[in-house]
């Protein structure tokens, strides 16, 4: 067991600082000291347990008030790595800024900073913390935690660049005003019974954005990563057009959808290279079912084609061509994989927005309410039924043969597409375009459309365009979707050329 007490920190001292609103000399300021390393006996010791603090220069501060463009481009960053070199066992660790008793309260109001070179936070924004329990530091006025984050195993770093300047709202009234402050880097290790969770991994590297995004509109640019609850709980998903959704996985490169309520990945493929586009973001072509002519055809399973009940219709019997083809294609790509992919489940919802569901009734099913009339998508899954999952679970109905599936349309347009039934709004700039028509697993309805009485799902053409499809019979392109485990261990940060990828695996 690893004792809480046995921590280690690294603290640098950012000396005092004249401030004169006319000067423009740059002064530098800095001096590293390791203080401490973990070195009692117990589970983790020196030789596996090492965080470094790497000093590689040191902190410029410009003495006169400036924008943060400016900043941004004048003031050389005082770069550090904060590294985890020989330890699978994971490290969290803070950020402490330490704003000294000599500071001025005036001054401390102006102060702003960045470690990253295109953010700016004003220090004071921050809610002051107290230092952690074993931890001291002499003539504090007050301690802010500037960052947080978690290095998941081995070989695993984060590199920051410290910027800091005077706001260029400040006045006269701060001339001859003083700010020492020290950096102190804290870090603990994770319990070796503790879980490194790979969202974990994932989200260190990222800001999650709190609020809702406007489904109405299509999202044509990189708008980061949002929550939503799903069956299982919080969701992460990644929305426009992002660059940091990349994975490597059995030799194939996928996009991250989301990050599930029960912490596995679920990512959708993309072909043999990082961007692949057309017919090569699709693993195959296929066609949904081998008929049109009944409300059943729209499942991923379906029932009687003759029963005069919702539940005869839809009951999970029988398979659809689209699972065949995807379980034929999961045996061939990634049965060898099968120890790293998690069985959270697929929805296709049959849930009913208008009609019985039943025969060659006119009917609409809840993914058409939802996105075409009112723009709400959800990661719930109204029918436990429609939860497809591969062996017991308290959610799912056990009746899929291999753990994989299709993209939801409520998914889609979370990540940034718009339909309005039949056509929609193109979308050539979110990260799920390809150029290319691809199925998705939500139907959309039964109906007479011009004299053809059809089963319809939606689907993702080639603007990138959230709409209905043409029947269940013709074929389009397929992009398998399949949920990493967990606990799996992670290396990259999620870009075309450094994609998040299992720990040891080699890019071919």
């Amino acid at each position: 067991m690893i004792k809480l007490n046995n921590k280690k920190y690294t603290a640098l001292l950012i000396s005092s600082i004249l401030i004169v609103v006319i000067a423009t000399i740059s002064v530098t300021y800095a001096y590293l000291a390791f203080n401490d390393v973990q070195e009692s006996t117990n589970t983790l010791s020196t030789s596996c347990y090492n965080i470094s603090f790497k000093d590689e220069d040191s902190i410029n501060i410009t003495s006169y008030p400036m924008s943060s463009s400016t900043a941004f481009r004048t003031i050389t960053p005082y770069t550090f790595t904060i590294s985890n070199n020989d330890c699978q066992i994971g490290s969290n660790y803070q950020v402490i800024l330490n704003v000294k008793n000599q500071t001025s309260d005036s001054l401390l109001s102006y102060i702003n900073y960045s470690l990253d070179g295109t953010t700016t936070t004003r220090l004071t924004s921050l809610t002051p913390t107290t230092l952690p329990i074993g931890v001291t530091s002499t003539d504090v006025k007050a301690s802010y935690i500037i960052e947080t984050g978690i290095l998941p195993n081995i070989n695993t770093s984060k590199t920051y660049d410290l910027y800091l300047w005077i706001d260029e709202t400040a006045g006269n009234d701060i001339m001859n005003l003083a700010f020492e402050a020290e950096v102190m880097i804290y870090s603990t290790p994770t319990s070796p019974q503790e879980e490194v969770l790979a969202m974990d991994y994932i989200l260190s590297q990222n800001t999650v954005n709190e609020e809702t995004p406007d489904f109405s509109a299509v999202a044509t640019t990189n708008e980061g990563i949002f929550m939503a609850e799903d069956d299982y709980g919080t969701s992460y998903y990644w929305r426009g057009d992002v660059d940091n959704n990349y994975f490597y996985f059995a030799g194939y490169y996928w996009r991250i959808i989301r990050i599930n309520g029960d912490g596995t990945i679920r990512m959708i493929y993309q072909g043999t290279s990082a961007n692949s586009t057309g017919d090569d973001a699709n693993a195959f072509s296929s066609e949904w079912a081998d008929s049109q002519n009944s409300n059943a055809y729209v499942g991923y399973m379906y029932g009687s084609t003759s029963s005069s009940t919702y539940e005869g219709t839809h009951t999970n019997t029988n398979s659809s061509v689209m699972k065949n083809n995807l379980d034929d294609w999961y045996d061939e790509n990634l049965l060898d994989y099968t120890k790293f992919i998690a069985d959270s489940g697929f929805c296709g919802d049959r849930s009913l927005s208008s009609g019985t569901g039943i025969g060659t009734t006119t009917s609409y099913y809840g993914a058409y309410g939802r996105l075409v009339n009112s723009k709400t998508p959800t990661f719930k899954c109204t029918n436990e039924n429609d939860l497809y999952t591969t062996s017991s679970n308290e959610y799912g109905n056990q009746a899929l043969t291999n753990p994989i599936g299709l993209i939801t349309a409520d998914e889609v347009s979370m990540a940034g597409g718009v339909s309005s039934g039949t056509s929609g709004s193109s979308n050539t700039s979110y990260y799920l375009y390809t150029g290319s028509n691809y199925k998705i697993f939500s139907p959309y309805g039964y109906f007479n459309d011009n004299g053809t009485v059809r089963a319809v799902l939606f689907g993702v053409d080639t603007n990138g365009v959230l709409r209905r499809f043409s029947n269940t019979t013709s074929a389009h392109g397929v992009r398998p979707v399949i949920n990493l485990n967990k606990d799996i261990e992670l290396e990259g940060s999620g870009t075309s050329s450094d994609p998040y990828r299992l720990l040891g695996t080699t890019i071919s």
